[in-house]
């Protein structure tokens, strides 16, 4: 194998899913990926039958359903070419963007919320973490204005972000042949393209726009745009109470990493089925962990059990991480309530 095949693999399976790799190669880790999401085996050979296929495979029709993309086959086809005509998208994209950044800060007095706007929407981080009452009134209290500001200036929001994703795309499509010289055509050639196209989406949501990620973020603090796709396809399907939710995507609790838990706390969101406090507790679980545990799978219902246990010493603030832990418990044990 090319060197340059071994560092787009060994990216790859960093950035898409930890455990993604098997000795068979990237196409088998890829469908253990999808079944992480609760895909069904006739849906992973769909999206896998005309991966070859020159043309927008099916797994791209799924993400592009979600996220409009003008041009899309011409970015990942002709980057450097979009990345030049595209530079005034890119910068309206960053002067929109950071308009929203100050209303948004106006919102958060204390400065406990990181805000980030890429071409993905805009994503609010945890600045710092302390386990105790104060912390944690202060901390909802604003973010939970953001997120009602946000749901308000939704098509704001996308109308700022959609005409920016091809300049992202093709950007990462650049810095992807730069650091490892897979283009989409050699993804094609080698069977890699479920994979690159995961890959791509996933650079151009985090590392592209104001405030982005650095890439050693990405595994630990990144949005993963595949999982939301096909794990929102998934949902549309129907799921009952938002605990089942978790089987519907083929997730434990008690054996889930933190992008995944982050992704099912986004979709159900989404769709109203969690308040946001509950939201900031799951979608912010990195922040239970150590910068060396969190890219492996973990007990949620042990970890925010710990953190129950700790706000009751120090403060009544616990009946939302109490509501967040019965969630998983619900989750874990199929009980529909």
């Amino acid at each position: 194998m090319m060197a340059s095949e071994q560092q787009f693999r060994e990216a790859a399976a960093a950035d898409v899913c930890a455990d993604a790799v098997t000795d068979g190669g990237f196409d088998r880790g890829f469908g253990r990926m999808l079944q992480h999401a609760g895909i069904p085996d006739a849906l992973i050979q769909e999206l896998s039958q005309d991966a070859s296929e020159p043309g927008i495979t099916a797994l791209e029709q799924v993400l592009l359903g979600c996220w409009p993309v003008d041009d899309y086959q011409a970015a990942v086809s002709e980057p450097e070419a979009v990345v030049a005509r595209t530079e005034q998208a890119r910068s309206t994209f960053m002067d929109g963007a950071a308009q929203l950044n100050r209303e948004l800060e106006t919102l958060d007095i204390a400065g406990l919320i990181d805000i980030r706007v890429t071409v993905g929407g805009v994503q609010l981080d945890w600045s710092r973490f302390e386990c105790c009452d104060l912390h944690f009134g202060q901390l909802w209290l604003a973010e939970t204005r953001m997120l009602e500001w946000l749901a308000d200036a939704r098509e704001r929001v996308e109308g700022l972000c959609r005409p920016a994703r091809t300049w992202a795309l093709a950007a990462s499509v650049c810095e992807i042949e730069r650091e490892t010289g897979q283009t989409r055509a050699t993804a094609v050639e080698s069977g890699d393209l479920q994979a690159y196209t995961g890959l791509v989406f996933k650079w151009a949501w985090n590392l592209q726009g104001l405030n982005a990620l650095e890439y050693g973020e990405l595994a630990a603090r990144g949005q993963n745009p595949l999982l939301l796709a096909i794990g929102g396809s998934r949902l549309r399907a129907g799921y009952g109470v938002p605990s089942q939710a978790f089987r519907t995507l083929g997730l434990s609790t008690r054996n889930a990493t933190a992008e995944q838990l982050r992704a099912v706390a986004r979709l159900l969101f989404d769709r109203g089925d969690l308040a946001p406090e509950q939201f900031s507790l799951l979608s912010h679980c990195d922040s239970l962990l150590r910068p060396s545990e969190r890219l492996a799978a973990h007990d949620w219902v042990d970890r925010y059990g710990q953190l129950l246990a700790d706000l009751w010493i120090r403060g009544d603030r616990g009946s939302w991480v109490e509501s967040t832990l019965d969630l998983l418990k619900r989750a874990e044990s199929g009980v529909a309530a």
